[in-house]
């Protein structure tokens, strides 16, 4: 990934709700929801500070949950690429939302989306002792009536033939908006985090981004760790529950980026004493693609190492406990294929068999020279890796294949429709009436039908095409076409 597309994909998030995991789990039954922390300071006072939700009174009124987190980094997405706009709203549609989640458009995702704006502009936060307000450098002792958005519109309407149409804005809590803008948050990597399936997998995603910002390394007993998620620990009373609960999350997560590395290591270790499991997370640095400079012409891309003059076989194996002058004599004495390959290998059995590389660098410069055969269920598992990369490489070669022919015969249409010019002119009128480039992709895929008199009509390629451009895009189009033809009646139709 070059630097580009890094920047790209990082969301900027406010540092008060990384902090505390207000957000629950789709398992949790109750209507309201509190987060406790014990805070010693330097005088040895203990001062309680704490997060609750969904409680106005002694009424409870809702939670919010694990998708609502994925929702508040959704939105900042679309608020930081609107320019971080400050008592202003920013315009979306239901649509765009879902293609940021990366979910499938359908009835079902659309009334999941609605419903979760809705929580997030009407579930209750109160901080006690815990809202930090960056512009005074205070702690406040009392903030109620928090919610994550001061403002929601969806207003939702038919015109024209009876088609419905959607308009919808935001604006974020302004004491949310003004810390942002004070830079009182970090960054999160949003595609690294929406890649997660399970709950578990992301609650802990955050915590480690949070956590290992400024660390190398993570060694934190289970127990507490549930604790810092907001999960109720009397749920997992013992060692063999906690280490189930975070198993399939442990595996989503390894290997996965960070904002500021990449997960080299995480594992569940038991306790010397046996009375609990801990987990054990490393980082290493990202290796960084550099794109080209703008005017530059393209050349080979530059790898930025985390070790200055060394190759990434030489810093895996350091890494890993061999010694530098060691793994400079492995690395130019074997092929880099064996040395990937037991690397692999070792990586394997310090997760499934950890008694058998306690010795570590000793025992992969064993394997390396001696090019050990990998067990069984290791080789049957990379077998399934392979099998699972070549369909995945077919689909995608498909898929590159049907967008390249979709793409021929866009041309192609709007190279053989009626005034394409004009529809080129609508186009640039809808990038100043502000359209996003994910709705301007859909109406793209447009062409003009039929000009009559007093009438336009716009055809489309697919159903779905139509439906989003009539729903989520009409009134836009209608004002575009009006600009371009004048006071014209805007029709759609499916192309024959």
């Amino acid at each position: 990934m070059t630097t580009d597309q890094h920047a790209r994909s990082v969301v900027r998030s406010e540092l008060n709700i990384e902090r505390f995991m207000f957000c629950v789990t789709s398992r949790y039954t109750k209507n309201s929801h509190r987060v406790e922390r014990a805070v010693v300071d330097a005088n040895g006072n203990v001062s309680l500070n704490a997060v609750t939700v969904g409680k106005i009174a002694d009424k409870e009124v809702g939670v919010l949950r694990i998708f609502d987190l994925k929702m508040i980094y959704a939105l900042l997405k679309l608020w930081q690429d609107a320019g971080r706009p400050i008592n202003a709203d920013v315009a979306f549609a239901v649509h765009e939302l879902a293609v940021l989640l990366g979910l499938s458009w359908s009835g079902k995702s659309s009334n999941l989306i609605k419903q979760s704006l809705q929580r997030l502009r009407f579930v209750p936060i109160e901080w006690e002792n815990s809202y930090y307000t960056k512009s005074s450098d205070t702690t406040e002792k009392l903030v109620s009536g928090f919610t994550v958005l001061s403002q929601l519109s969806m207003h939702h309407r038919a015109q024209g033939r009876g088609k419905p149409s959607t308009k919808c804005s935001f604006q974020f809590e302004p004491r949310l908006t003004r810390n942002l803008l004070e830079n009182y948050s970090k960054p999160l990597r949003l595609d690294e985090m929406l890649k997660l399936e399970s709950e578990i997998a992301l609650m802990l995603y955050t915590r480690l981004d949070l956590f290992l910002a400024n660390n190398l390394s993570l060694e934190k007993n289970l127990s507490k760790l549930i604790n810092d998620l907001g999960l109720d620990i009397n749920a997992y009373p013992t060692p063999s529950k906690r280490k189930q609960l975070f198993e399939r999350a442990v595996e989503e997560l390894e290997g996965c980026e960070l904002s500021t590395g990449v997960i080299s290591e995480i594992r569940l270790e038991q306790n010397a004493d046996k009375s609990d499991f801990k987990l054990i997370v490393k980082k290493r640095a990202r290796a960084l693609q550099l794109a080209p400079s703008p005017g530059m012409p393209p050349k080979a891309p530059e790898i930025v190492e985390a070790i200055p003059g060394s190759d990434g076989a030489l810093d895996a194996l350091i890494a890993r406990g061999v010694s530098p002058l060691v793994a400079r004599n492995l690395v130019e004495k074997f092929p880099p294929e064996r040395i990937e390959r037991q690397i692999a290998h070792f990586d394997w059995r310090t997760k499934n068999r950890s008694g058998e590389t306690k010795n570590g660098g000793g025992w992969l410069k064993n394997a390396i020279e001696g090019d050990y055969v990998p067990p069984d269920d290791m080789l049957k598992k990379e077998k399934a890796k392979v099998v699972a990369a070549d369909q995945l490489r077919i689909q995608e070669e498909e898929r590159r294949r049907s967008e390249a022919e979709l793409f021929e015969e866009m041309n192609a249409r709007q190279k053989a429709g009626i005034a394409p010019e004009k529809w080129e002119q609508c186009i640039a009128e809808l990038r100043t009436l502000g359209v996003s480039p994910i709705a301007l992709g859909t109406v793209q895929q447009l062409v003009i039908g039929e000009v009559g008199e007093g009438r336009v009509v716009l055809e489309a390629t697919s159903n779905l095409t139509l439906a989003l451009c009539r729903e989520d895009y009409g009134e836009a189009l209608r004002e575009a076409v009006r600009r371009v033809f004048g006071d014209v009646e805007l029709g759609l139709r499916l192309s024959a």
